[in-house]
């Protein structure tokens, strides 16, 4: 007898055998997720300086404290995913059963993955980044080359692409791995409790489990706000002055709290109209527009620019990438009182600590994810298209993009305007060098666009995830009270953060968190090794035993 569908892990039995429902409300996981991030808002609200101090403090210490953790963490999971895609028998096995077919279309698939993961980032690090990368990098600081020169633009996007790429798309991967390699072969909820039965067993089913659970909510709820808030100022700002509607800044320049208001409920009345219609519906016709979208401004900007120069700087920057890949992956640079020790450690406290926390903060909602869109898939063409692809993409990105922008700068045609732009905004004085006035508005109207519906795809997605892993489902579905209710509350948690200006202590909160998740990952690692060595691919021939195993995941 094959498995029965049940729909839920949320279940209990009763004296006479039968099956009763725990109501939703009273989920521990639901109780626990919510109290963190609220805390940490009355806390802000309570002690507007005193509590962001205190994160920024704890911050520091872990980035001072376990460099070594969190340098050697990403490397790992780089290695585990490349490990388990280049060994025949463990690549070719599938993310379900053998009859199991992909959902998704590849270009579907690869525009949510990377829409989901970092397409807002492109938009406030694509262009920022390398710019930064000129003037100072450790190639720069070490004497190797020289800042302000052509000849450092190799250098300063190969530095760049060690945040944006390989290692921080393998850090979503592995988590996405193991969720999706132990929920679909086995039919289990895409929870990480779950993906962690290989190693603990039915450890997993009370409080040691809940406390997995409520830890990804949060920090899913977290990431999102987060999201919203670094890109909204952006978004209001490049708004206005593409359209000319002035009324949406301050004297100063800056985003008006009326503006941040509505554009936050426009943004996530789309993302809730999304995630209502379900990840065959609303999240894949936005993230296929994303894509799309994206594909033509890079080729925009491919023509407008150099287009042998830029096809040049790519294929340079990333040799060099691959290349020193080993070196700049494992490299910890401690503080030795020399000047280069000690600015080769600031470098890398400043930018590479700095991304990496977020990118295993993101992990748990990147990772649930990836695993809910990629049923049916094989190990080998999960880590292709989930870690080489998106990394490609961003290298892309910041090789046209960032590589435009050096070029003005250096030329001497953009005279610093780039340069001095703010760091979100630098991507549209970017584009209004390189492309003429008519078409620069156009390109950047388009810029706008996709910032928007990357924002969408973003929120949408960390719905989906957070109603799976709070209703802990088994098959796909929508469930749209739960949606509607989550976008209610992130947007009520938005507006007030809005005008509290309580984003400050959120993102402090997510750097602190950056090694516990590590921890956690490691965890899943170890367990996706169990679960390969053993091959959980075995059908359940006695219903008791299926759903009791389901159970065993609470």
């Amino acid at each position: 007898m094959k498995p029965t569908e049940v729909s839920s892990i949320n279940i209990e039995p009763t004296n006479d055998g039968s099956i009763r429902r725990r109501s939703q409300a009273l989920s521990p996981v639901l109780i626990g997720s919510c109290l963190i991030p609220i805390a940490l808002i009355v806390a802000s609200a309570a002690q507007p300086s005193l509590t962001p101090a205190l994160l920024h403090r704890a911050g520091d210490y872990f980035m001072a404290n376990f460099p070594h953790w969190i340098v050697w963490c990403l490397s790992l999971f780089l290695i585990k995913c490349a490990l388990v895609a280049l060994i025949p028998s463990v690549g070719r096995r599938k993310l379900g059963v053998a009859t199991d077919k992909p959902e998704f279309s590849y270009f579907s698939w690869f525009s949510m993955i990377f829409g989901a993961g970092m397409g807002v980032g492109m938009f406030t690090w694509g262009v920022a980044e390398p710019l930064s990368g000129m003037q100072n990098n450790p190639d720069v600081i070490r004497g190797l080359t020289q800042s302000q020169t052509f000849a450092n633009t190799y250098s300063a996007l190969k530095w760049s692409y060690l945040h944006w790429g390989l290692g921080a798309w393998a850090c979503y991967a592995v988590v996405g791995l193991a969720i999706a390699y132990t929920g679909h072969r086995q039919q289990l909820p895409l929870t990480i409790r779950t993906s962690l039965i290989p190693l603990f067993g039915n450890s997993v089913k009370g409080n040691f489990g809940n406390l997995v659970d409520i830890a990804a909510v949060a920090a899913t709820l977290l990431c999102i706000l987060q999201t919203l808030g670094f890109a909204i100022d952006e978004f209001v700002i490049c708004l206005a002055r593409t359209t000319d509607a002035s009324w949406l800044l301050q004297a100063d320049g800056s985003a008006t709290i009326a503006g941040k208001l509505g554009a936050s409920a426009f943004i996530m009345s789309l993302a809730a109209a999304s995630a209502m219609s379900g990840l065959n519906r609303g999240i894949r016709w936005l993230s296929n527009i994303n894509m799309s979208l994206s594909l033509i401004v890079l080729g925009g900007m491919l023509i407008a620019g150099s287009f042998w120069d830029n096809i040049f700087i790519l294929m340079i920057s990333v040799l060099d990438y691959l290349v020193h890949l080993p070196m700049m992956m494992f490299q910890v640079w401690d503080a030795d009182g020399t000047q280069m020790g000690d600015q080769l450690q600031d470098w890398q406290g400043t930018w590479s600590m700095f991304h990496w926390s977020w990118w295993l903060a993101f992990a748990p909602f990147v990772g649930v994810f990836l695993a809910k869109i990629s049923k049916g898939r094989t190990v080998r063409e999960y880590v292709f298209v989930t870690i080489v692809l998106p990394a490609f993409l961003c290298m892309v990105w910041m090789a046209w993009a960032g590589g435009s922008a050096i070029t003005l700068e250096l030329s001497g045609a953009a005279n610093g305007d780039i340069v001095r732009a703010a760091t979100g905004e630098k991507i549209f004085a970017m584009v209004a060098y390189l492309f003429d006035p008519w078409l620069g508005w156009a390109v950047s109207m388009a810029l706008v666009l996709l910032l928007t519906t990357h924002l969408t795809t973003s929120i949408d997605s960390a719905i989906v995830v957070t109603t799976t892993l709070l209703r802990q489902e088994l098959y796909s579905s929508t469930n749209r009270p739960a949606v509607l209710t989550w976008a209610t509350i992130l947007f009520c948690v938005m507006a007030f953060l809005i005008l509290s200006d309580g984003f400050i202590s959120l993102r402090s909160a997510m750097v602190a968190a950056a090694v516990p998740i590590s921890i956690l990952i490691t965890l899943l690692c170890v367990s996706l090794g169990i679960a390969f060595y053993k091959d959980t691919d075995t059908e359940y021939n006695d219903v008791d035993e299926f759903q009791y195993h389901l159970q065993t995941s609470r």
